[in-house]
């Protein structure tokens, strides 16, 4: 099984948006950008009311959105139709809050949103493994699938394969955050794994 693959010291607790990260595995691929949104405040206790008091619709201080794109190559052999090599790509945005007039507080305001940020993005890291993973589980699951009678099957399993695997990642990521409260307590997720049992069977 894949481990978490982004750690806290990947993105600064505060900073400028820096070039993407790419996350590479045998036939993945993705890359993570990072943008902000810009909040104010004369104190750390300010600062933190407005990341939660943000109106762009959701209640929550960051968030990680993806797409994912996947291409199978088909070969027709005596068995029908084999898929014979798997590619899976994924563009993944995560949006946090930065802190524009940061350096007028104190430094103990300083130093707490700095550990704020830091578990907000520790939250978010885990939202880019799960995607990451799901990617991985999507590979193996469309590699397992034995041969079907023509080129045209093999493709709609494919495709119904790859729809069961982002099922199986959507569901693994929404009990990360109910587990996690979306990030209030992180620490109840410290040792949490993705659930094997959620992964649906290969299409008959």
């Amino acid at each position: 099984m894949l481990g978490f693959l982004l750690t806290t010291t990947l993105l600064a607790a505060q900073s400028s948006p820096t070039d993407p990260i790419f996350l590479e595995d045998r036939g993945l691929e993705m890359v993570v950008r990072r943008r902000f949104y810009g909040i104010e405040g004369r104190n750390f206790s300010q600062a933190q009311t407005n990341v939660f008091a943000r109106q762009l619709g959701y209640p929550w201080a960051a968030s990680t959105s993806y797409n994912i794109s996947a291409e199978w190559y088909l070969e027709e052999t005596e068995a029908g139709c084999e898929l014979t090599s798997a590619f899976l790509s994924s563009h993944l945005t995560i949006e946090l809050p930065h802190w524009v007039n940061m350096q007028d507080a104190s430094r103990r305001s300083q130093r707490q949103w700095q550990e704020l940020s830091t578990r907000i993005q520790t939250h978010e890291h885990g939202h880019v493994n799960l995607a990451f993973y799901g990617m991985a589980r999507a590979r193996d699951l469309l590699e397992a699938l034995p041969p079907a009678e023509n080129c045209d099957r093999m493709a709609e399993i494919a495709g119904e394969t790859v729809e069961g695997a982002q099922d199986w990642t959507r569901r693994n990521q929404r009990e990360y955050d109910r587990l996690s409260d979306h990030g209030r307590d992180q620490d109840a997720v410290t040792d949490w794994v993705p659930h094997d049992d959620a992964v649906g069977r290969l299409p008959e």
